[in-house]
Protein backbone atom coordinates (compact mmCIF):
# COMPACT_ATOMS: atom_id res chain seq x y z
CA UNK A 1 0.00 0.00 0.00
CA UNK A 2 1.54 3.29 -1.12
CA UNK A 3 -1.30 5.69 -0.39
CA UNK A 4 -1.31 7.03 3.21
CA UNK A 5 -4.51 6.02 4.96
CA UNK A 6 -5.88 6.22 8.48
CA UNK A 7 -8.95 4.41 9.88
CA UNK A 8 -10.10 5.78 13.24
CA UNK A 9 -12.13 4.06 15.96
CA UNK A 10 -15.38 5.32 14.43
CA UNK A 11 -14.42 3.72 11.10
CA UNK A 12 -13.82 7.02 9.37
CA UNK A 13 -11.23 6.69 6.59
CA UNK A 14 -8.70 9.45 5.94
CA UNK A 15 -6.46 9.47 2.87
CA UNK A 16 -3.45 11.37 1.60
CA UNK A 17 -2.45 14.50 3.50
CA UNK A 18 -5.26 14.07 6.04
CA UNK A 19 -4.01 10.57 6.83
CA UNK A 20 -0.41 11.77 7.11
CA UNK A 21 -1.46 14.44 9.57
CA UNK A 22 -3.45 11.95 11.68
CA UNK A 23 -0.48 9.54 11.71
CA UNK A 24 1.58 12.21 13.45
CA UNK A 25 -0.73 11.82 16.46
CA UNK A 26 -1.60 8.10 16.36
CA UNK A 27 0.22 5.17 14.78
CA UNK A 28 1.40 1.64 15.56
CA UNK A 29 4.98 1.91 14.35
CA UNK A 30 6.44 2.00 17.87
CA UNK A 31 4.92 -1.43 18.58
CA UNK A 32 7.04 -3.21 15.95
CA UNK A 33 9.26 -6.06 17.17
CA UNK A 34 12.15 -6.47 14.74
CA UNK A 35 11.71 -9.49 12.49
CA UNK A 36 8.27 -10.31 13.87
CA UNK A 37 5.94 -7.48 12.91
CA UNK A 38 3.54 -6.29 15.62
CA UNK A 39 3.06 -9.13 18.09
CA UNK A 40 2.17 -7.04 21.16
CA UNK A 41 0.54 -3.67 21.87
CA UNK A 42 -0.45 -1.77 25.00
CA UNK A 43 -3.75 -2.36 26.71
CA UNK A 44 -4.71 1.21 25.88
CA UNK A 45 -4.17 0.54 22.17
CA UNK A 46 -6.15 -2.69 22.39
CA UNK A 47 -9.09 -0.92 23.99
CA UNK A 48 -9.25 1.41 20.98
CA UNK A 49 -9.48 -1.67 18.75
CA UNK A 50 -12.30 -3.08 20.85
CA UNK A 51 -14.21 0.19 20.71
CA UNK A 52 -13.84 0.16 16.95
CA UNK A 53 -15.10 -3.43 16.76
CA UNK A 54 -18.10 -2.56 18.89
CA UNK A 55 -18.92 0.37 16.61
CA UNK A 56 -18.61 -1.91 13.61
CA UNK A 57 -21.12 -4.54 14.69
CA UNK A 58 -23.52 -2.61 16.90
CA UNK A 59 -23.82 0.48 14.71
CA UNK A 60 -22.80 0.00 11.10
CA UNK A 61 -23.34 -3.75 11.14
CA UNK A 62 -26.54 -3.84 13.16
CA UNK A 63 -28.50 -5.35 10.23
CA UNK A 64 -25.82 -7.91 9.37
CA UNK A 65 -26.03 -11.59 10.30
CA UNK A 66 -22.74 -12.90 8.95
CA UNK A 67 -19.06 -12.08 9.34
CA UNK A 68 -17.77 -13.90 6.23
CA UNK A 69 -18.56 -17.14 8.04
CA UNK A 70 -19.95 -18.71 4.87
CA UNK A 71 -16.83 -17.66 2.97
CA UNK A 72 -14.61 -19.28 5.60
CA UNK A 73 -16.76 -22.40 5.42
CA UNK A 74 -16.01 -22.65 1.70
CA UNK A 75 -12.26 -22.08 2.15
CA UNK A 76 -12.20 -24.85 4.78
CA UNK A 77 -13.84 -27.17 2.21
CA UNK A 78 -17.01 -27.22 4.32
CA UNK A 79 -14.95 -28.56 7.26
CA UNK A 80 -15.00 -32.02 5.68
CA UNK A 81 -11.74 -32.86 7.45
CA UNK A 82 -13.68 -33.19 10.72
CA UNK A 83 -17.01 -34.30 9.28
CA UNK A 84 -18.93 -36.71 11.53
CA UNK A 85 -16.41 -36.43 14.37
CA UNK A 86 -17.71 -35.87 17.90
CA UNK A 87 -16.30 -33.24 20.24
CA UNK A 88 -17.41 -33.09 23.83
CA UNK A 89 -16.23 -29.51 24.32
CA UNK A 90 -15.60 -26.64 21.91
CA UNK A 91 -14.11 -23.21 22.56
CA UNK A 92 -14.38 -20.46 19.98
CA UNK A 93 -11.96 -17.61 20.59
CA UNK A 94 -13.12 -14.25 19.25
CA UNK A 95 -16.57 -15.59 18.40
CA UNK A 96 -18.15 -12.23 17.55
CA UNK A 97 -21.95 -12.03 17.37
CA UNK A 98 -22.40 -14.77 14.76
CA UNK A 99 -19.68 -17.40 15.41
CA UNK A 100 -18.12 -19.96 13.10
CA UNK A 101 -19.14 -22.66 15.55
CA UNK A 102 -22.77 -22.52 14.37
CA UNK A 103 -21.60 -23.76 10.96
CA UNK A 104 -19.06 -26.23 12.32
CA UNK A 105 -21.73 -27.76 14.56
CA UNK A 106 -23.76 -28.69 11.48
CA UNK A 107 -20.80 -30.68 10.10
CA UNK A 108 -19.78 -32.59 13.22
CA UNK A 109 -21.30 -33.30 16.62
CA UNK A 110 -20.58 -30.75 19.35
CA UNK A 111 -21.90 -31.73 22.78
CA UNK A 112 -21.19 -28.38 24.44
CA UNK A 113 -19.44 -25.13 23.68
CA UNK A 114 -17.86 -22.11 25.31
CA UNK A 115 -17.72 -18.79 23.48
CA UNK A 116 -15.08 -16.17 24.21
CA UNK A 117 -15.13 -12.53 23.16
CA UNK A 118 -14.41 -9.40 25.22
CA UNK A 119 -17.57 -7.85 23.72
CA UNK A 120 -19.82 -10.87 24.14
CA UNK A 121 -22.19 -9.15 26.59
CA UNK A 122 -22.73 -6.40 24.01
CA UNK A 123 -23.17 -8.87 21.17
CA UNK A 124 -26.05 -10.54 22.98
CA UNK A 125 -27.99 -7.37 22.13
CA UNK A 126 -27.36 -7.70 18.40
CA UNK A 127 -30.69 -8.61 16.71
CA UNK A 128 -29.08 -11.49 14.81
CA UNK A 129 -26.70 -12.80 17.44
CA UNK A 130 -26.37 -16.57 16.90
CA UNK A 131 -26.58 -17.45 20.59
CA UNK A 132 -28.16 -16.56 23.89
CA UNK A 133 -26.88 -17.32 27.39
CA UNK A 134 -27.82 -20.98 27.14
CA UNK A 135 -27.77 -22.11 23.50
CA UNK A 136 -25.89 -21.71 20.23
CA UNK A 137 -28.21 -21.86 17.22
CA UNK A 138 -27.32 -23.42 13.87
CA UNK A 139 -30.08 -22.80 11.32
CA UNK A 140 -31.36 -25.84 9.44
CA UNK A 141 -32.50 -23.68 6.52
CA UNK A 142 -30.14 -20.68 6.20
CA UNK A 143 -31.75 -19.39 3.00
CA UNK A 144 -35.13 -19.24 4.70
CA UNK A 145 -33.52 -17.33 7.54
CA UNK A 146 -32.12 -14.73 5.12
CA UNK A 147 -35.58 -14.21 3.62
CA UNK A 148 -37.19 -13.83 7.04
CA UNK A 149 -34.52 -11.35 8.21
CA UNK A 150 -35.17 -9.25 5.13
CA UNK A 151 -38.98 -9.37 5.00
CA UNK A 152 -40.18 -9.94 8.58
CA UNK A 153 -37.16 -9.44 10.88
CA UNK A 154 -39.30 -9.41 14.03
CA UNK A 155 -40.07 -13.10 13.45
CA UNK A 156 -36.46 -14.13 12.98
CA UNK A 157 -35.65 -15.06 16.59
CA UNK A 158 -38.74 -17.25 16.80
CA UNK A 159 -37.87 -18.93 13.47
CA UNK A 160 -34.30 -19.50 14.62
CA UNK A 161 -35.42 -21.02 17.91
CA UNK A 162 -37.78 -23.45 16.23
CA UNK A 163 -35.79 -24.39 13.13
CA UNK A 164 -32.23 -24.67 14.38
CA UNK A 165 -29.91 -27.30 15.71
CA UNK A 166 -28.84 -26.27 19.19
CA UNK A 167 -25.62 -26.66 21.13
CA UNK A 168 -25.54 -26.22 24.89
CA UNK A 169 -23.41 -23.29 26.02
CA UNK A 170 -21.30 -23.98 29.09
CA UNK A 171 -19.82 -20.49 29.39
CA UNK A 172 -19.90 -17.10 27.75
CA UNK A 173 -16.47 -15.65 28.46
CA UNK A 174 -16.39 -11.85 28.31
CA UNK A 175 -12.64 -11.31 28.45
CA UNK A 176 -9.68 -11.43 26.02
CA UNK A 177 -7.98 -14.67 25.01
CA UNK A 178 -4.83 -13.46 26.76
CA UNK A 179 -6.66 -14.04 30.07
CA UNK A 180 -8.05 -17.46 29.22
CA UNK A 181 -8.37 -19.81 32.20
CA UNK A 182 -5.95 -22.60 31.33
CA UNK A 183 -7.22 -25.01 33.96
CA UNK A 184 -9.87 -26.27 31.54
CA UNK A 185 -9.14 -28.42 28.46
CA UNK A 186 -11.10 -28.41 25.20
CA UNK A 187 -11.46 -31.05 22.48
CA UNK A 188 -11.80 -28.42 19.75
CA UNK A 189 -10.62 -24.80 19.65
CA UNK A 190 -11.75 -22.47 16.87
CA UNK A 191 -9.93 -19.21 16.17
CA UNK A 192 -10.82 -17.59 12.86
CA UNK A 193 -9.78 -14.06 11.88
CA UNK A 194 -8.90 -13.11 15.45
CA UNK A 195 -5.18 -12.38 15.89
CA UNK A 196 -5.35 -8.85 14.47
CA UNK A 197 -7.84 -7.87 17.19
CA UNK A 198 -5.67 -9.00 20.13
CA UNK A 199 -2.90 -7.41 22.20
CA UNK A 200 -0.37 -10.18 22.96
CA UNK A 201 0.12 -13.00 20.47
CA UNK A 202 2.59 -15.01 22.55
CA UNK A 203 0.20 -15.19 25.50
CA UNK A 204 -2.63 -16.40 23.29
CA UNK A 205 -0.56 -19.09 21.57
CA UNK A 206 0.63 -20.35 24.95
CA UNK A 207 -2.93 -20.42 26.28
CA UNK A 208 -4.13 -22.49 23.33
CA UNK A 209 -1.49 -25.12 24.06
CA UNK A 210 -2.35 -25.08 27.75
CA UNK A 211 -6.08 -25.61 27.08
CA UNK A 212 -5.68 -28.49 24.61
CA UNK A 213 -4.68 -32.10 25.10
CA UNK A 214 -3.25 -34.77 22.80
CA UNK A 215 -5.58 -35.13 19.81
CA UNK A 216 -7.48 -31.92 20.51
CA UNK A 217 -8.27 -30.22 17.21
CA UNK A 218 -7.45 -26.63 16.31
CA UNK A 219 -9.28 -24.76 13.54
CA UNK A 220 -7.38 -21.61 12.63
CA UNK A 221 -7.48 -18.87 10.00
CA UNK A 222 -5.73 -15.54 9.71
CA UNK A 223 -3.69 -13.30 7.46
CA UNK A 224 -0.09 -14.03 6.57
CA UNK A 225 2.14 -10.95 6.88
CA UNK A 226 5.78 -10.32 6.05
CA UNK A 227 7.51 -8.33 8.79
CA UNK A 228 9.29 -6.10 6.27
CA UNK A 229 5.97 -5.31 4.64
CA UNK A 230 4.51 -4.47 8.06
CA UNK A 231 7.40 -2.13 8.88
CA UNK A 232 6.96 -0.27 5.60
CA UNK A 233 3.17 -0.06 5.71
CA UNK A 234 2.94 1.19 9.30
CA UNK A 235 4.91 4.26 8.31
CA UNK A 236 1.96 5.39 6.18
CA UNK A 237 -1.07 3.57 7.59
CA UNK A 238 -3.12 3.00 10.74
CA UNK A 239 -6.13 0.74 11.24
CA UNK A 240 -7.77 1.22 14.63
CA UNK A 241 -9.52 -2.18 14.61
CA UNK A 242 -6.45 -4.28 13.82
CA UNK A 243 -3.39 -3.61 15.99
CA UNK A 244 -1.49 -6.92 15.58
CA UNK A 245 0.23 -7.82 12.31
CA UNK A 246 2.32 -10.97 12.75
CA UNK A 247 5.04 -12.31 10.47
CA UNK A 248 3.95 -15.55 8.81
CA UNK A 249 6.98 -17.51 10.04
CA UNK A 250 5.77 -17.22 13.64
CA UNK A 251 2.38 -18.71 12.72
CA UNK A 252 3.79 -21.44 10.50
CA UNK A 253 6.33 -22.56 13.09
CA UNK A 254 3.69 -22.64 15.82
CA UNK A 255 1.26 -24.72 13.76
CA UNK A 256 3.94 -27.11 12.46
CA UNK A 257 5.56 -27.63 15.86
CA UNK A 258 2.39 -28.31 17.82
CA UNK A 259 -0.21 -29.81 15.46
CA UNK A 260 -0.45 -32.60 12.92
CA UNK A 261 -1.88 -31.08 9.77
CA UNK A 262 -5.33 -32.37 8.86
CA UNK A 263 -6.21 -29.63 6.41
CA UNK A 264 -4.26 -26.66 5.06
CA UNK A 265 -5.02 -24.11 2.38
CA UNK A 266 -3.25 -20.88 1.46
CA UNK A 267 -5.70 -18.50 -0.19
CA UNK A 268 -4.49 -15.50 -2.19
CA UNK A 269 -6.83 -12.51 -2.04
CA UNK A 270 -6.83 -9.07 -3.62
CA UNK A 271 -8.85 -5.90 -3.98
CA UNK A 272 -8.36 -2.51 -5.60
CA UNK A 273 -8.02 0.48 -3.28
CA UNK A 274 -7.78 3.97 -4.79
CA UNK A 275 -6.58 2.45 -8.07
CA UNK A 276 -3.92 0.31 -6.37
CA UNK A 277 -4.14 -3.49 -6.23
CA UNK A 278 -3.67 -4.88 -2.73
CA UNK A 279 -2.71 -8.58 -2.45
CA UNK A 280 -2.42 -10.76 0.63
CA UNK A 281 -2.60 -14.41 1.72
CA UNK A 282 -4.75 -16.16 4.31
CA UNK A 283 -3.94 -19.51 5.88
CA UNK A 284 -6.75 -22.00 6.58
CA UNK A 285 -5.58 -24.73 8.92
CA UNK A 286 -7.04 -27.67 10.83
CA UNK A 287 -4.68 -29.67 12.99
CA UNK A 288 -4.64 -32.31 15.72
CA UNK A 289 -2.56 -31.51 18.80
CA UNK A 290 0.69 -33.48 18.97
Amino acid sequence: MKIPFFVDKDLNILLGNQATEALQKENDYNFITQGKGVIRVSEKRWKIAQECEKNHWLKRGINTANDRNDYHLKQFDDYRAIQNLTFDSLLEIGCGPFTNSRLISSICKINSCSLLDPLIDDYLNHPYCAYNKELLFSEKFPFVGKVIRKIIPNVYKYYRTVLSNKVKIVELLNYPAERLDTSRKYDLIVMINVIEHCYDLELILRNILDTTHNNSFFIFEDKFYNYKQVENELKISYDAAHPLKVDRRIIEEYLNDNFETVYKRIQTNSFVFEGEKVVWEDVYFIGARK
